[in-house]
């Protein structure tokens, strides 16, 4: 951003007040310089000297550039384009507005500013700012990815710097075509013109220089896994640093990164403390909480939850007032993990869905960013195309041309209907399978649906009559047992063990008879819950097995169709049936919750002797299995030491 005198002046006090302003400049007193510029540039708008009046309004740019007040420097390299539109000036003054536009964000106004300057350029013999406006604008290209237009500009600047033997810029130019040689893969170029930057550095012997050169290289080899060298050039970096930079707490980060991916976690725990304590002296909130995202892996690598606790704590702060969406979404995936960790999933189902929302703002905003930079280079391109028509002298050229973009079109073209083509069928391909499959699944749940429509109706009028007739006709039997005369002791005592069998008989018709129509009109009266809880006091009551319930049936039950809440029904009936001929328990504990939005969980477990094999293949849980595939859902039978566990899941389909 330095501007070369190119106009004298004979007002000896023009001079003096450049020159103070200058010196100003050199020192960072940019407010006092910009005074003296001023004082300057009222001087030569009094003599109407256009030529000097260009070189101040630059100079008055650049000060406000570096006091970062981007629009008046605007309005200041604007003077100059209109004081002297076809000048070094105005060269100078394009490639600066490039680079202010590039501080407000006016995406659309970098480049063309840019590009109006190097035209200029080409006009004037090049001076030392015609090769640091190359060496920005190479910088800018490659910040757009414009590789090509990158390197031809900034092998210009290094080959400027290296006749003015400008060591300084040489090494800089050395280290952006450096970065653009490791962005395209060409590893070993890369590591060349890296090295080349930091000899360059050392024959300035400039300490601050020589250490981004070697922190430079260790982020190099950091990104190709080579670690022990990346410590290395970070550990020469930090020694070349002095302990109260704020560089130097991230360098550490740098090695505690490379220690951690090289295996050694207790290194990179000890560096990433240290370099906490180092950033903790500027309050440098982000990078804090770089460090603590690291250190949280580590914790939680090493399942230490209560260090992990402390860390996500520290960083919470950081979270809600920071806008760094790269820190954020390390930070929900650690977090995410803890509450895994701690089997909280509803908190670790939380987190991830905030990540899922900030990584999708993230990915627009790059998708969004590469559309416009691919547009742009579009544009530069179509630009430069139009130019190269012009510059054509004969029409023989141009239709040679226009011919070979015919038939690249024509080409582009072919390709193009032949991927579309390729693309449907894979697609279609793709999607006759997917509705196949889904149509086989459907047919083959519509049958077994159909047949158990069928076994219901059957199932509710043999349950009925068992109620009606035979349930009916054993309390008859039992009363006249009961009525009988009974004149002696032992025959009374024969009479109550009859009735006590004809008792116990009718409970059995009785679960029979539930069994087979489970819900039946019930649920016209009572909700399905009702239901199940009255069932279960039954069974304590009749069958002597103790039922532990931790949490309530849950409401939502309630709302499932009726086939569905049938089919369920019948699946808990058919567990208590097992659990009470065929367990032995004598305690049985239930949990029931829903474990994602859509999803139920049932989870019974006995104390009694386990499921035996030949159990496996048996009528009874046969009829779970196919309920469950009509609820679309699984079961699972695994014995434990304990006893039986058995789960179930399906999804909520609600009415």
């Amino acid at each position: 951003m330095l501007f070369s005198v190119f106009a004298h002046t004979e007002n000896s006090e023009f001079d003096v007040l450049v020159s103070k302003g200058d010196s100003l400049k050199k020192v960072k007193q940019y407010q006092k310089a910009l005074d003296y510029y001023k004082k300057a540039l009222s001087i030569t708008e009094k003599s109407n000297n256009n030529g000097t009046s260009t070189l101040i309004h630059n100079k008055i740019g650049a000060i406000y550039y570096f006091l970062k007040k981007y629009e008046a420097a605007k309005i200041a390299y604007k003077k100059t384009l209109q004081l002297h539109p076809i000048s070094y000036a105005s060269a100078n003054a394009y490639s600066a507005l490039g680079l202010v536009h590039r501080k407000l964000k006016n995406r659309d106004s970098i480049l063309p500013n840019i590009e109006k300057g190097l035209q200029l350029y080409e006009r004037f013999p090049y001076e030392k700012e015609t090769f640091n406006s190359f060496l920005n604008a190479g910088i800018i290209y490659k910040n757009k990815q414009h590789y090509d237009k990158a390197t031809q500009n900034l092998l210009k600047a290094a080959s400027g710097f290296e006749v003015l033997k400008d060591y300084k810029k040489l090494a800089a130019t050395k280290n952006a075509i450096a970065e653009i040689q490791r962005e395209l893969g060409n590893i070993e170029k890369a590591r060349d013109y890296y090295t080349e930057a930091l000899q360059l550095r050392k024959q300035l012997k400039d300490t601050a220089s020589i250490a981004k050169s070697f922190n430079n290289l260790g982020n190099f080899h950091k990104e190709i896994n080579d670690f022990d060298s990346a410590i290395n050039y970070y550990e020469k970096a930090l020694k070349l640093k002095k302990r109260t930079s704020k560089s130097y707490g991230i360098t550490l980060h740098n090695i505690g990164i490379s220690y951690y991916k090289k295996g050694n976690v207790t290194l990179a725990k000890k560096t990433y403390l240290e370099a906490l304590g180092n950033k903790k002296c500027f309050k440098d909130s982000l990078s804090i909480g770089y460090t603590y995202n690291e250190l949280l892996a580590i914790a939680l690598d090493e399942d230490r939850l209560p260090i992990a606790k402390k860390y996500i704590a520290a960083t919470q702060s950081i979270f809600n007032t920071g806008n760094d969406k790269v820190f954020q979404l390390r930070n929900l995936k650690l977090q995410t993990l803890y509450h895994v960790k701690l089997q909280q999933y509803k908190k670790a189902y939380e987190k991830q869905l905030i990540y899922q929302d900030i990584y999708t703002n993230l990915y627009d905003e790059e998708q969004a960013e590469r559309i416009f930079n691919a547009q742009e280079k579009y544009e530069t391109e179509q630009k430069q195309n139009d130019i190269l028509k012009l510059s054509l002298k004969t029409v023989k050229q141009e239709n040679t041309i226009l011919n070979q973009t015919k038939k690249i079109k024509e080409k582009n073209l072919y390709i193009l209907i032949f991927l579309i083509l390729f693309l449907a069928f894979i697609g279609t391909y793709f999607f006759l399978r997917l509705r196949q499959k889904a149509q086989k699944k459907e047919v083959a749940l519509q049958n077994l649906k159909a047949i158990f429509d069928g076994q219901e109706v059957i199932r509710k009028q043999i349950g009925k009559d068992l109620h009606d007739i035979i349930a009916s006709g054993f309390d008859g039997l039992r009363l006249k047992v009961l009525s009988l005369g009974m004149n002696d002791v032992k025959t009374k005592k024969l009479a109550d063990h009859i009735s006590e069998e004809i008792i116990e008989l009718n409970q059995q018709v009785r679960l029979i008879s539930h069994r087979l129509s489970p819900l039946d009109d019930k649920i016209k009266k009572y909700k399905l819950t009702e239901i199940i809880k009255a069932r279960l006091s039954e069974f304590q009551l009749f069958g002597n097995i103790h039922v532990t319930l931790k949490t309530p049936f849950l409401q939502e039950l309630n709302q499932i169709s009726l086939d569905n809440q049938t089919n369920f029904y019948g699946i808990f009936l058919e567990l208590l049936n097992n659990i009470s001929k065929h367990s032995q328990a004598t305690e049985v504990c239930i949990e029931n919750k829903i474990i994602n939005p859509k999803t139920y969980l049932l989870q019974v477990q006995d104390n009694g002797i386990g499921i035996q094999e030949k159990s496996v293949e048996g009528i009874g849980i046969l009829n779970m299995k196919q309920r469950i595939k009509l609820l679309q859902g699984t079961i699972s039978f695994q014995s434990t030491e304990k006893g039986l566990a058995i789960e179930i899941q399906f999804p909520l389909n609600y009415k």
